[in-house]
């Protein structure tokens, strides 16, 4: 059984918040919509360095980089989500469902795009579950 390849390719990045597509790799198929915090990691080293690039909690995206993935158990949702694992400074990531990047507090927030930096529910957050246990819970995600 292959592992499960995600990338999440950043494409709208201001401000308020970051747009982008979450790719199923193994495929090559667009599997939905996302929407982040404001990116901080300015310039795309996978770290938030330097005077520009300070975490704001609650209102940054994860740096750039590839992470582990996992289904757990989230004690906030009371249900299984994705997990994103090892990212720097930051805990408790998933990816899950939000209409705005005031849900995310760092989070991906996946679905799909009603207008600019709103998704509506598409049912992607079961849908990824169901899509890494069918690759025996083993994957990674690409932030780029």
């Amino acid at each position: 059984m292959s592992m499960l390849n995600l990338r999440l390719i950043r494409l709208n990045l201001n401000n308020e918040y970051t747009e982008g597509v979450l790719i199923n790799e193994n495929d090559n198929t667009v599997l939905c919509d996302t929407l982040e915090d404001r990116v901080r990691d300015i310039n795309a080293d996978g770290a938030l360095d330097g005077e520009d690039e300070g975490k704001v909690y609650g209102k940054t995206a994860i740096p750039y980089g590839t992470y582990p993935i996992e289904v757990t158990w989230s004690p906030r949702f009371k249900r299984d989500m994705v997990a994103i694992h090892n990212v720097a400074h930051f805990t408790g990531i998933r990816l899950h469902w939000g209409r705005t990047a005031e849900n995310s507090e760092g989070c991906p927030l996946v679905g799909k795009k009603s207008s600019p930096g709103v998704l509506a529910n598409s049912g992607m957050t079961n849908r990824l579950v169901a899509l890494l246990r069918e690759h025996g819970n083993k994957g990674e995600i690409v932030i780029c």
